[in-house]
């Protein structure tokens, strides 16, 4: 008995010095407090797996395969949140840029499930792609601005698509513009029952008093605050010119109007409690600078690939068929959202940060730096600022694993090299990012962003394949898409090659080449992308042109299953199928 209580005892005492085992150490470093502000200095946070397992303030012995950071006059932040990214279309491209940055999530504003679920496989394949939180499809009203988005005239319409959303799994419903009041009531009642947010654009038929009376979580861009500071009167006069297309004239005029003191007064009389501004400074300030050559020769350009700058010129960008307003009104108006950020944060407005890339001169990844420094020239403090990417993300999409560095936390954390609370720009000297429990170094990210380069110059893939099909060499075209597609990758950009397969495919349906060369290419287009709705659309239209309704019901229905919130699919099968 007593050889067994001695040997009990020399156990205890061995356990108690030996150190827990851990995946991951990061060790000796000053932890940010985003809650209280506080720095906690010479830290050993444990990591095990995705999360964050315990936090030490004593010296932890690595056990054997115990990855180690040294974080010794480092500076250890929550991941960043982009709290407004276009990144569906384009994830191939930016999720890097978003990482090499400390972007380690995302606020999806325009939703395609189908491309969500592919980045979730992605993800659990082991690729480093960032979380991401999305909206369902776009919901707009009568005339829709973005002809891919949905369309909502009555509130039962309304209702269905918000239901349709929701068990597609949108994580909230996105607004627009031109909803009507009804429409725009109906959903947010609906969202609300469903139990699920309902964010955007504050429409313009909705007063941003009525919109946050219904319980909408968070508004973009500023939209419907500009009002706040002009009498009814003016505003009127306003809705006018805007009416009869002078819209510079209204802008001018707005510019007149708008009374600082007028705003202030009535945003007392908000409850801002529960609401939430994505501001999207950068590119507030991008649209109304296109014409500026301090932004038109930013070197950050060349990490993205034409296909997204493209729309950057005057020329190309909505509207671009009347003369641009002169770039001294542009700044002007610039300068008018910069003066009502600082009356929000004057008067404690609850914000996030949101970049709403890839708009112009909104850089994947390093226009949210940008961001909080524009929050800091407006008024905030550094940790403000800081808290807009982290702790605030976490509490408007209601996800308490992010957000802040502590025990039971997500393992997504930027390691920076000196102090964010001094200098908001210390977000832009990165030492190393965490992305679920891995990390990457700062030489990794450099790869990431060399490599971002590299593919952003290269030549589009349609300048090889288009003249093939021009010289009618289908087969030689096919067969290099089937076979050689990893190769191709890398001498050519193909993030083009969705969308022009299938222009070609039309090019042959309405022309020489005929149905069959459609067919075939269109065919192929599905293959390759399976998870695009487009793809299986264009295919079914195709064997409708030809008078083939099974075949083309069939693959109409394989579009909408693949994402079943599109009406104009679902109004073709109601009247193909018998």
């Amino acid at each position: 008995m007593k050889k067994l209580t001695l040997f009990t005892l020399l156990g205890w005492i061995f356990f108690a010095c030996s150190s827990p085992s851990h995946d991951l150490l990061i060790t000796n470093v000053n932890v940010i407090d985003v809650v209280t502000g506080e720095v906690l200095p010479n830290r050993t946070v444990a990591i095990d797996g995705d999360e964050i397992t315990a936090i030490y303030t004593k010296t932890i012995k690595p056990s054997k395969g115990t990855e180690v950071v040294d974080g010794t006059d480092k500076y250890l932040i929550p991941g960043l949140w982009d709290m407004h990214v276009h990144n569906n279309w384009n994830y191939e491209d930016t999720n890097d840029l978003m990482l090499a940055n400390g972007i380690t999530g995302a606020r999806e504003m325009w939703g395609n499930m189908a491309i969500l679920r592919k980045m979730i496989e992605e993800r659990a394949a082991g690729k480093p792609i960032i979380d991401i939180y999305s909206a369902g499809v776009l919901t707009d009203g009568a005339p829709k601005i973005w002809p891919s988005s949905a369309e909502v005239t009555d509130p039962t319409a309304a209702e269905a698509l918000v239901r349709c959303q929701v068990r597609a799994g949108a994580d909230f419903i996105k607004v627009y513009s031109m909803l009507d009041s009804a429409c725009f009531f109906t959903i947010g009642k609906t969202a609300t029952e469903l139990g699920v947010p309902f964010s955007g654009h504050v429409p313009e038929a909705v007063p941003i008093f009525d919109a946050l009376a219904a319980g909408m979580l968070t508004s973009e861009h500023l939209y419907g605050l500009h009002q706040l500071g002009i009498s009814e009167q003016e505003n009127k006069q306003l809705d006018s010119l805007f009416e009869v297309g002078n819209q510079f004239e209204a802008f001018r005029r707005e510019l007149k109007f708008f009374n600082s003191s007028v705003m202030k007064e009535k945003l007392q009389k908000l409850d801002l409690s529960k609401h939430w501004f994505s501001p999207t400074m950068v590119t507030n300030r991008g649209i109304r600078s296109m014409q500026d050559s301090v932004f038109t020769s930013d070197p950050r350009i060349s990490y993205l690939p034409n296909y997204m700058t493209e729309d950057w010129k005057p020329r190309r960008t909505m509207g671009s068929q009347r003369m641009m307003p002169s770039l001294a009104l542009m700044q002007q108006l610039y300068q008018n959202d910069f003066q009502i950020l600082t009356i929000l944060i004057e008067s404690k407005a609850q914000i996030i940060a949101g970049t709403d890339y890839p708009n112009p001169w909104a850089f994947p990844g390093f226009s949210m730096h940008d961001e909080l420094e524009i929050y800091v020239q407006a008024g905030m403090m550094p940790l403000q600022a800081l808290q807009t990417a982290t702790l605030n993300p976490a509490k408007v999409m209601n996800n308490d694993r992010i957000g802040s560095v502590e025990k039971g936390r997500l393992a997504s954390l930027e390691l920076l090299n000196s102090n964010p609370l001094e200098d908001i720009n210390a977000v832009r000297d990165i030492e190393s990012v965490i992305l679920r429990g891995k990390t990457f170094n700062r030489g990794e990210l450099d790869d990431m962003l060399a490599n971002a380069k590299r593919k952003a110059a290269l030549p589009d893939v349609m300048t090889l394949l288009g003249p093939r099909v021009q010289e009618g060499k289908l087969d030689e075209l096919l067969y290099l898409l089937e076979t050689k597609l990893d190769s191709l990758s890398e001498h050519y950009h193909l993030a083009s090659l969705e969308y022009g397969l299938n222009g070609m495919g039309y090019q042959s349906l309405n022309g020489e080449k005929g149905v069959e060369s459609a067919q075939e290419i269109f065919a192929l287009n599905t293959r390759l992308f399976p998870h695009s709705q487009n793809v299986w659309d264009s295919y079914a239209e195709c064997f409708l042109m030809q008078g083939d309704t099974t075949n083309a019901v069939e693959y109409y229905q394989k579009a909408l299953d693949i994402y079943p919130c599109n009406q104009v699919i679902e109004k073709r099968l109601l009247v193909l199928k018998p």
